[in-house]
């Protein structure tokens, strides 16, 4: 790695017994403002900041850093040893103490790779998370190119990364998706796209919180934006990424109504807004003065932090005692 490489180095770490994640960054400049739209917290005495590691956010630190610097994240596997003896296959895995660069041809194959996405009109979000986890696999077996990969060697890191690490079968999923859109740009590999196997469905009840939980989750939320936000979320049925993307001109204030557009599967779609909601957003609207979007981070223009919207929400529900899913 070049000293003048502007990186962030993914630092393993616990916090009140919980999995976190310290962000060390070299070489950037107003680091703070890309900490704090992550919604990123500072850690102890230190001058770095450090998130939650949940299955998303190694994922959504690739996306953020995209084009701006080089994320490495080779401490966070090494945190995890693998198990010994577990398979006869050699997992390949690069040196603690220096990052991999990808290789010429892996920069290719996922050159190709975000060009097909994009061609196919995936949503911006899930290209992001495609290419991360594409990238995370070539990296993981380095310097053996994708062309010679084995089928022992795609289950050997299906066990070690994902099953091992504990990641949901949402997760496996999506890591799935990924290595199918990789492989069609390799038609030579070993692998076949079609042979790759996906887990078991599994069939479990959603968590369905109360009225009364509802409230006590919103009231322990002091910051009134971040309260509206997921007021806004649960009262019209939101994804998290269609909250984020609304934006001024979404909200038809005379037929108190929301407008969705392009949300999952490139499809819009119209919900009812309840007339207390539409009273805060222009509240909102007037106090805070967005650019762009409805719900801006720090950055006026750029929406507001997925990451931070969920840490959020986690804080609210372990500040207000509720205890479901």
């Amino acid at each position: 790695m070049k000293a003048h490489r502007p990186t962030v180095i993914l630092h393993p770490t616990t916090r009140d017994g919980d999995r976190w994640i310290q962000l060390e960054a070299i070489h950037i400049e107003g680091f703070e403002k890309h900490a704090q739209a992550l919604g990123a917290q500072p850690f102890a005495k230190s001058t770095r900041y450090a998130l939650p590691h949940h299955t998303d956010t190694v994922g959504n630190l690739f996306a953020h850093f995209k084009g701006i610097a080089w994320v490495d994240y080779s401490r966070l596997r090494a945190s995890t040893p693998l198990a010994e003896a577990s398979s006869p296959v050699q997992v390949h895995r690069p040196k603690q103490s220096v990052p991999s660069p990808l290789l010429k041809e892996n920069e290719d194959l996922l050159t190709r790779m975000r060009t097909h996405l994009e061609a196919q009109r995936y949503a911006a979000n899930t290209v992001a998370t495609y290419m991360g986890l594409a990238q995370k696999f070539l990296v993981h077996h380095q310097p053996v190119l994708l062309i010679q990969i084995t089928e022992a060697q795609l289950e050997a890191y299906h066990q070690h990364e994902v099953i091992q690490r504990g990641y949901s079968q949402a997760y496996h999923n999506q890591v799935i998706n990924a290595l199918k859109h990789l492989l069609y740009q390799c038609p030579e590999a070993a692998l076949h796209p079609e042979a790759l196997a996906r887990p078991r469905k599994q069939k479990r009840l959603p968590t369905v919180l109360a009225k009364v939980e509802v409230k006590q989750i919103l009231a322990a939320i002091p910051n009134p934006k971040h309260r509206l936000i997921l007021s806004l979320t649960y009262a019209c049925g939101l994804r998290r990424a269609e909250v984020l993307a609304l934006t001024p001109k979404d909200i038809d204030g005379q037929r108190h109504m929301l407008h969705i557009r392009q949300s999952k599967g490139a499809k819009d779609r119209m919900v009812p807004l309840p007339p207390s909601l539409l009273q805060q957003l222009r509240t909102h609207y007037q106090n805070q003065k967005p650019q762009t979007y409805l719900f801006e981070g720090p950055v006026p223009g750029k929406p507001y932090s997925p990451t931070s919207l969920s840490n959020i929400l986690k804080r609210a529900i372990h500040n207000s005692g509720v205890a479901k899913g």
